[in-house]
């Protein structure tokens, strides 16, 4: 149940800056903090249901840096989750994070994702969106 209500509150694929008013998100600028060692916007986002939550954009690229994930319940507790993105490089006019981190608040272990290449809008053969089996 706690994984549909967190879905639910997703911004979905776009992130919770894009077009935040429209989904009724609130933003305010909670200072600057060190994220790898540079500079960092610290943004408060309250979301329509009264969530807070909490976004780190680079000074100098203005790229979404380190996020703050909806808690995840782990061990009996609900514990805070934390994504920080690096190595961003240019893909087709979009900056892409290729390492991303994510850290379990109260947990050593960190989950690191390195993606290997990434594509925008590849052309793919309508068969790919039709049901397996025919009709």
């Amino acid at each position: 149940m706690e994984e549909l209500k967190s879905e639910s509150e997703s911004p979905g694929i776009d992130g919770p800056l894009v077009d935040y008013a429209a989904k009724g998100t609130r933003v305010e600028t909670a200072g600057v903090e060190k994220v790898d060692g540079h500079d960092a916007y610290k943004l408060k986002l309250t979301l329509k249901d009264g969530t807070v939550q909490h976004i780190w954009i680079d000074a100098k690229s203005f790229l979404d840096v380190k996020m703050e994930g909806m808690p995840r319940r782990m061990d009996g507790k609900m514990r805070t989750v934390w994504i920080t993105q690096r190595d961003f490089r240019p893909v087709q006019g979009l900056m892409i994070p290729f390492e991303m981190e994510t850290t379990v608040d109260g947990y050593q272990d960190k989950h690191k994702m390195i993606v290997e290449k990434a594509v925008v809008n590849p052309p793919l053969a309508d068969n790919r969106f039709t049901k397996p089996g025919g009709a």
